[in-house]
């Protein structure tokens, strides 16, 4: 697949690697033995899918552009992954373990303020049944990854989400959160440029064919090998065998 992106330099290695990212996820979500998932040049991605059924299928589900949005309890978008500058894990003083620290865009940050002041104030009313009004849902692919709650105004552009209680996020589960929410930060649309199905019937023919081709390649070398050194050549033929 090739990144449909005017990006270069830096920027280009930076979304392709969270493009890669992304599509990973979703690779490991279709529950496949060892995939690859490879950046080919500057804006191509290589996905290998050993086993999958419907290639068809899997194409689609990878080839989606990811699309991350911050979605308020009455379903009002407050933003999308474009005005996420970052996100990263970090300590959680008050409850303990890890939380997620958000920065966003200079844009995202007034969206945001904007949208917590009208929750704090409680001007919003969720339209879905056990979503409380204060809550910022996280959409990855149509997919709530997170829903926290807001608490008070941020009016500076930088967040943190935790997971509350008694205890943080674990280690493992920040840094995936994290990195979902960097992956869709910047989402670039993919063209199938190349698609391949290789069949087991292939691949055996494959096989037998290398086979083939190996025997004839080696009875030339013992062929070779006795005509140009005789004596010499049929004990170079036996170490070869050996």
């Amino acid at each position: 697949m090739e990144a449909q992106t005017k990006a270069t330099g830096d920027e280009l290695k930076q979304l392709m690697a969270q493009t890669q990212a992304v599509i990973e996820k979703r690779v490991n979500q279709l529950g496949l033995s060892e995939p690859v998932v490879t950046i080919e040049g500057e804006n191509r991605i290589r996905v290998e899918l050993p086993g999958a059924e419907d290639a068809e299928e899997a194409i689609n589900a990878i080839g989606r552009t990811a699309q991350l949005q911050f979605v308020m309890a009455d379903n009002t978008v407050v933003l999308d992954g474009s005005e996420v500058k970052n996100a990263g894990i970090q300590a959680d003083q008050e409850h303990g373990g890890y939380a997620i620290g958000l920065e966003f865009t200079s844009k995202g940050a007034e969206a945001f303020r904007q949208a917590t002041s009208d929750i704090v104030a409680g001007k919003i009313k969720s339209a879905q049944a056990g979503i409380p009004n204060n809550t910022i849902m996280i959409i990855l692919d149509g997919e709530v990854i997170s829903s926290p709650g807001v608490t008070e105004v941020i009016p500076n552009g930088t967040a943190q989400i935790t997971a509350g209680g008694t205890g943080g996020f674990g280690e493992e589960e920040a840094t995936n959160l994290s990195a979902l929410i960097r992956g869709g930060a910047l989402p670039v649309e993919l063209k199938e440029v190349q698609t391949s199905v290789v069949g087991p019937k292939l691949g055996l023919d494959s096989l037998k064919m290398s086979i083939i081709a190996g025997a004839i390649g080696i009875i030339l070398i013992f062929v070779l090998m006795l005509f140009m050194y005789r004596i010499m050549g049929i004990a170079a033929n036996i170490a070869l065998l050996m």
